[in-house]
């Protein structure tokens, strides 16, 4: 039985979403979430980080993930903690992530 080209580009981004994707972190910049965000922001006026990640594959897809700075109680709450915990150290341009793609399909650094 023959796939169809449409079945067989379907499995293997099925395959790659199993496997998850690798990332290499391109830009950081300090930033705050009403510029980060826009309109849609809805933590107001947090200050953190906007990292830019390029998906490494054929395509270079990029995508932007803000970690806001954590309150000193809930550091360890905290994306930037998890982070660090994770890679061993903070962000950094040129350092390779693990992606994922969360439940909304939008791909995000895989912290756990």
């Amino acid at each position: 039985m023959t796939q169809t080209k449409l079945i067989k580009e379907l499995e293997e981004m099925e395959k790659r979403i199993n496997e998850g994707f690798r990332g290499k972190i391109v830009d950081i910049k300090d930033t705050d979430s009403d510029a980060f965000y826009g309109e849609n922001s809805t933590y107001k006026n947090s200050i953190g980080i906007g990292i830019t990640v390029e998906v490494l594959g054929e395509d270079k897809t990029t995508f932007e993930q803000f970690f806001a700075r954590p309150s000193p109680l809930g550091i360890q709450k905290s994306n930037i903690y998890n982070f660090k915990k994770k890679y061993k150290k903070y962000p950094e341009i040129g350092l390779t992530v693990n992606v994922i793609v969360n439940e909304d399909g939008f791909f995000k650094i895989d912290l756990d």
